[in-house]
């Protein structure tokens, strides 16, 4: 799993964007599309579980679903803890949300630091980073053939997941996602000020010789996001 994640952060190229009616022209009408999507994320996902250990978690579940009731979409959520030795977060297209054990740790299980996060990876599915990321490898017109030709769809999903992770997402879309995840916690009566001081956390870690990825310390900076944070707050 560790050569799996050490390539998040690494630009393998510019994400394939397309707007909305060429993306439900392809796949079908809205919910159709989703429902091709979470399909794909659930193949990726079972490809994940192939190389390491996840679970649910009880923790994990109730702030997720608190989060998921505060939100008017079509998209479906599942959330998992990923055993592993990296201080990290990651979202599947089609809402498969994975916190890998030690992020849990360093949160001290703070529900609101632990909001935070799921609500940040959340976003990322909403608003469509995590499709986007898959564009990078396939184009529309590709992943609509795979999903009519169901066989296809499990051998293609295995072989993008890797190269999933080498595409980051852009500094937009992290900062759109603080931005949504902080007004999603706090629907949802999260204290926003739990996201400040998860940051706080992670950047004074960054200084130190830890686990933490590089993903976490590339930009946004630290800084530029608590100031954001902030101010959306």
């Amino acid at each position: 799993m560790e050569k799996l994640f050490e390539y998040i952060g690494k630009k393998a190229g510019q994400a394939f964007k397309k707007s909305k009616w060429i993306y439900n022209s392809v796949l079908g009408d809205e919910e159709e599309a989703i429902e091709s999507e979470y399909q794909f994320g659930l193949y990726m996902a079972k490809d994940i579980q192939s190389k390491g250990k996840i679970y649910r978690s009880d923790l994990l579940e109730n702030i997720g679903r608190k989060l998921e009731k505060r939100l008017n979409t079509s998209h479906r959520f599942n959330f998992y803890i990923l055993e592993s030795d990296e201080i990290n977060a990651f979202a599947l297209p089609g809402g498969f949300i994975f916190m890998h054990k030690p992020i849990i740790k360093y949160c001290n299980e703070n529900v609101d630091e632990i909001a935070f996060i799921l609500a940040h990876e959340m976003s990322h599915v909403i608003k469509g980073h995590s499709f986007n990321r898959l564009m990078a490898e396939y184009s529309i017109n590709t992943i609509s053939r795979l999903i009519k030709v169901s066989g296809l769809l499990q051998s293609a999903a295995k072989e993008l997941t890797a190269k999933y992770f080498k595409t980051r997402y852009s500094r937009e879309n992290e900062l759109e996602a603080d931005d949504f995840a902080i007004r999603l916690m706090s629907a949802a009566k999260y204290n926003p000020q739990g996201a400040v001081n998860f940051f706080k956390r992670m950047k004074k870690l960054s200084k130190e010789k830890t686990l933490l990825p590089k993903y976490f310390t590339t930009h946004p900076q630290f800084d530029e996001r608590i100031s954001n944070m902030k101010k959306t707050i």
